[in-house]
């Protein structure tokens, strides 16, 4: 995918619809890999945002979550107010990223090589793309994360937040 050339229907969706129904349409996948998914969502945030492309993102980090999990298969999903903007938080308790791996993990091929993460399937596009659809939209996405203890992908993206 290079830049400039998807299109993008921005209307103003409601986020936590938004992310119940990508839990929803992944949930007979997720319980196949026996994942319980924890959220804590405000019902209230609203962004402007082309409903489509946020939904592949979030697909992306949920499937990452999974992908990249330890033992303790669990996922908790975070949306939020934070300085004028709508936080969405993909949170797991995988295997990690080290600090000097995470500021490359948004460049296009490029794949974490911890322990574990060579053997899992992957192109090293996926968190290429979801950068670029965050973007597109006016917003950013940080990682947070420790080996051995997990991820945390956060998204932020504008919105109508008083």
């Amino acid at each position: 995918m290079e830049k400039g050339k998807a299109e993008y229907r921005i209307v103003p969706v409601n986020l936590s619809e938004l992310i119940n129904s990508v839990i929803q349409e992944m949930n007979y996948w997720l319980e196949e890999k026996n994942f319980e998914v924890k959220t804590e969502l405000d019902n209230t945030l609203i962004a402007e945002i082309d409903s489509e492309k946020i939904k592949q993102a979030l697909e992306n980090l949920i499937s990452n979550a999974v992908k990249y999990s330890d033992e303790k298969r669990k996922i908790i999903i975070r949306l939020f107010a934070e300085n004028n903007q709508a936080c969405i938080e993909i949170e797991d308790f995988g295997i990690g990223i080290s600090a000097d791996q995470q500021e490359h993990i948004f460049e296009k091929f490029y794949r974490a090589s911890q322990s574990g993460a060579a053997e899992i399937s992957g192109t090293g596009l996926g968190l290429t793309v979801v950068k670029e659809i965050v973007e597109a939209h006016g917003g950013q996405i940080k990682v947070t994360s420790e080996v051995g203890k997990g991820s945390r992908f956060s998204i932020y993206l504008k919105t109508d937040v008083k």
